[in-house]
């Protein structure tokens, strides 16, 4: 005698076989800089719980430390800062460029310097330079003539733009004396909206309806100044910059391949903007990651 099936329990079956299984994300480890702690886990788990995308353990301790385990096969990718002019890692790693922190010059915007070179900058902040200057009359302000030069700078745990500057502009990397140091960035920008003579180097851009400005940096007295923008950050028309790198084995490409998607999308992107980060220039996203499936 055949048991009757009920028709409930049939089309529960049939549905089960047209509902794909769920697969778990496969466990990635990434390491890398500290400066991307805690917010880049909350920025993944949020994009995780919707999509249950990525299944990541993290070792934020510093570059250092982190591009030791990627060589040694301890982790699956990592966020790492390398300096200009320090060997990016090849063969048999992928280096992709996700980001930059940025040194930032400030004026007010009464001044009427139109750019300054790296030459000047370091003369102006520099204790060991080939140059000395201390007057706005000797950067061509006849106006300002006799005017002092008021150098400050943005120091602290929260800033990286006092070691950039050091190292990417000072010969000897030590400030000369009575170069004012500020531990927030916001308080420097009131100094210099309240103060014509002050030059200042910045972790942060100025706010937009503010009274100061970003000064256009050139790499030479002859050479034209630029403004930071990703544009002329990633090609290097502005060096006063920290890049930062997402580092794979070739043998994990396939592993990583959808985290390194997300992290070259518009989305974050933008939350790169928001925790005071440069991103790549949208066009340079987008040919990198068409690149990853190659």
């Amino acid at each position: 005698m055949h048991q009757k099936i009920s028709p409930y329990l049939l089309v529960c079956a049939i549905l089960s076989l047209l509902i794909p299984l769920k697969v778990s994300a496969e466990d990635i480890r990434l390491v890398g800089s500290d400066f991307m702690w805690p917010w880049i886990e909350d920025t993944l788990a949020a994009v995780d719980q919707a999509n249950d995308t990525f299944d990541i353990s993290y070792s934020l301790r510093g570059s250092f430390p982190g591009l030791t385990e990627i060589r040694l096969d301890e982790a699956d990718v990592g966020i790492i800062a390398i300096p200009l002019g320090e060997t990016v890692p090849d063969r048999p790693f992928v280096a992709i460029p996700i980001a930059y922190h940025v040194a930032y010059i400030l004026v007010n915007r009464s001044n009427q310097l139109r750019e300054i070179s790296k030459q000047r900058l370091a003369g102006i902040f520099g204790s060991n330079e080939e140059t000395d200057y201390g007057k706005w009359g000797q950067l061509g302000l006849l106006q300002w003539e006799a005017r002092t030069i008021n150098p400050a700078i943005h120091i602290g745990d929260e800033s990286l733009a006092d070691s950039i500057f050091r190292y990417t502009v000072l010969r000897d990397p030590s400030l000369r004396g009575g170069v004012a140091e500020y531990l927030n960035a916001e308080e420097l920008e009131t100094f210099i909206s309240k103060n014509e003579n002050v030059i200042a180097v910045s972790s942060r851009p100025p706010a937009p309806e503010s009274q100061v400005r970003s000064l256009p940096v050139a790499l030479s007295v002859d050479s034209p100044g630029y403004r930071p923008t990703p544009e002329t950050v990633h090609f290097r028309d502005y060096q006063m910059i920290l890049p930062y790198y997402l580092i794979f084995s070739e043998s994990e490409r396939a592993k990583v391949e959808q985290l390194v998607r997300y992290m070259l999308s518009d989305r974050f992107s933008e939350r790169l903007k928001d925790e005071g980060f440069m991103p790549l220039p949208d066009r340079e996203r987008q040919r990198l990651s068409i690149s990853l499936g190659r």
